[in-house]
C-alpha cells in the first residue's frame, strides 16, 4: 500500500470502499509493470453473455479493457476526481449501462464496439478492430452485457 502514489491510493480506496460485487477489494491487486507500480482491477466473465473487464491504473494514465476493446485515459490532477471517474466507469459497466458488441468472422472476433445506454437509445462510444482477419469467414455479431449491480 505504501508503494501507491496519491492517485492510485485514492482509486484503491474508492473501489475497495464501494464493495458491491465485483467492484470490491477482492478484484484489486498491486503489481509492477516495466518498473512502475500499478493497481490492477480484474473481473473475468462468468458466462458467454458477459465480458472480461481489466483495468490497469498507473499514476498518470489508466487502461480499461473489455474483452478485445481497450481505451487509454489520463488521470485527473485531483486524486479524488480520478478515483470518482474510474468508479463511475466501472459502475456503468457493471450496472448494464455499457454493452460490448463483438463481430466475428468464422470463430475469430475482429471488431469490438462499446455502446452506452443514453436512456432512449444505445450510442456508440468507441470501437477497435483487427486489420487482418478471415475476411471471407461467416459473419455473426454477439452483444455482451455485465448486469451484476442492480
Amino acid at each position: 500500500m505504501d508503494k501507491l502514489g496519491s492517485k492510485l491510493h485514492a482509486v484503491f480506496k474508492s473501489i475497495s470502499g464501494y464493495s458491491k460485487f465485483p467492484i470490491d477489494a477482492e478484484h484489486l491487486r498491486i503489481d509492477t509493470k516495466d518498473g512502475k507500480t500499478l493497481l490492477e482491477f480484474c473481473y473475468l466473465a462468468s458466462s458467454e453473455s458477459e465480458f472480461d473487464v481489466i483495468g490497469e491504473f498507473f499514476e498518470d494514465t489508466f487502461t480499461l479493457s473489455c474483452d478485445g476493446w481497450y481505451g487509454e485515459f489520463f488521470m485527473d490532477q485531483s486524486p479524488e476526481r480520478s478515483a470518482k471517474r474510474i468508479l463511475e466507469m466501472l459502475k456503468s459497466i457493471f450496472e448494464g449501462k455499457v454493452r460490448l458488441r463483438v463481430k466475428f468472422a468464422g470463430r475469430t472476433p475482429f471488431q469490438w464496439v462499446i455502446l452506452f445506454d443514453e436512456g432512449i437509445d444505445w450510442c456508440v462510444i468507441s470501437q477497435v478492430g483487427l486489420l487482418f482477419y478471415n475476411y471471407f469467414g461467416k459473419r455473426r455479431t454477439v452483444v455482451k452485457v455485465n448486469k451484476l449491480i442492480g
